[in-house]
């Protein structure tokens, strides 16, 4: 669940020609609140449900086992200044599992105009697969946000975090560090080998670094990252670190989806700091560039999580992996002739990667089947 701030564009700036999000100020007294009421169902008994945004109540179903519950506000209402978020925890949270939705003659379609047979239904399907992967060698690229405010905790913490990263990296890596803010700094110019003399300079750096770049321009440093040739035999991991939000959040997504599509073997891991960070920024970010994003509340240790992407991403992902969906035979053999049956045994459907390193409940698939009774995986 998302609410976003009021943006309040600076209409004193004289230059029409320059845009950024200096200009942008959130307006954090809201003229408007925001009630919550949330049903929670689960196929598995919840183990618990908290808020790092938001004072919540959080009440079980009687006679729900565990599985149901509602959620709302302690108050009322809340101001909406920023995302609200609910973590919802729950037993075997890595199991294989199938729900499936059989639309009634009164449910609203999404299609105009879709008629609702009686053998089709919706169904999202969740699983964790094993695979046996081979080692990669990586190329580590930090993009720290250091604009003014990341000032005091929150980019001591960031430095304390990056010295344990450093230390935590692959002998045989590449890496390199980009600061970002209104403009942006490259501790080197392009990745360098990790050995005792980078490391040094790297440790020099990070702990020279501070909150003294500006805004928040994300844009320029990503396309300066993604758009540089990769080391042959190395694939790249971009982490970005960032306690706020951009004006361009749909140009930065995209940016970051068509290298990752375009270049190959190049993944991009979110990390969002402090309560005023951009949620639709940071997992949009992840889901583009194949990785993962981490939240970070404020006072919490961000060494935990930042050690958990970098395990995820010195993991080998998968890719192009497929569904074959297998057709029931006693409706091909009603709706084709014996040539058709035998050129569409098999209806085969493509998705994206979901697994990056450690197990993730990230769907699969979603969308309408018919007649199908069982399914592959392959990759």
């Amino acid at each position: 669940i998302h609410s976003s701030p009021i943006l309040v564009v600076d209409n004193n700036n004289n230059n029409n020609n320059s845009f950024n999000n200096s200009n942008l100020n959130i307006q954090r007294n809201a003229p408007y609140a925001l009630s919550l009421l949330l049903q929670v169902n689960s196929p598995n008994q919840i183990t618990q449900v908290k808020s790092p945004t938001h004072s919540i109540n959080w009440q079980l179903n009687k006679d729900s086992s565990n599985k149901s519950g509602v959620v709302t506000f302690w108050r009322n209402e809340e101001s909406m200044d920023k995302d609200v978020v609910i973590l919802i925890e729950h037993e075997k949270s890595h199991e294989p599992r199938a729900i499936i939705e059989i639309p009634s003659e009164n449910t609203t379609l999404l299609t105009p105009g879709m008629n609702v047979a009686n053998d089709e239904v919706t169904a999202m399907i969740t699983l964790v697969p094993e695979f046996e992967l081979h080692d990669t060698q990586n190329e580590i690229v930090f993009i720290v946000d250091r604009s003014g405010s990341m000032s005091g905790s929150k980019i001591n913490n960031v430095k304390e975090a990056l010295q344990l990263f450093l230390r935590a990296l692959p002998a045989n890596c590449y890496f390199n560090i980009v600061g970002f803010g209104t403009s942006y700094q490259m501790l080197f110019n392009s990745s360098q080998r990790y050995d005792d003399t980078t490391l040094i300079t790297a440790t020099q750096h990070v702990n020279s670094m501070s909150a003294n770049l500006g805004g928040t321009e994300l844009m320029n440093p990503l396309r300066a990252v993604l758009s540089i040739n990769k080391i042959a035999g190395y694939e790249r991991q971009v982490f970005v670190l960032t306690d706020g939000e951009v004006s361009n959040t749909d140009q930065v997504i995209g940016l970051v989806k068509y290298c990752s599509a375009s270049n190959g073997n190049c993944r991009v891991f979110a990390v969002g700091v402090g309560k005023g960070v951009s949620h639709a920024l940071v997992e949009g970010i992840a889901r583009a560039g194949s990785g993962n994003a981490q939240f970070i509340i404020d006072g919490e240790r961000m060494q935990p999580k930042l050690m958990r992407q970098l395990k995820d991403a010195l993991q080998p992902a998968l890719r192009e992996l497929k569904i074959n969906w297998i057709e029931n035979e006693q409706q091909q053999s009603n709706q084709q002739n014996q040539q058709n049956q035998q050129n569409e045994q098999q209806r085969t459907s493509s998705v994206t990667s979901s697994f990056m390193g450690e197990p993730s409940t990230k769907p699969l698939g979603f969308g309408n089947l018919i007649g199908h009774r069982s399914a592959g995986l392959g990759a």
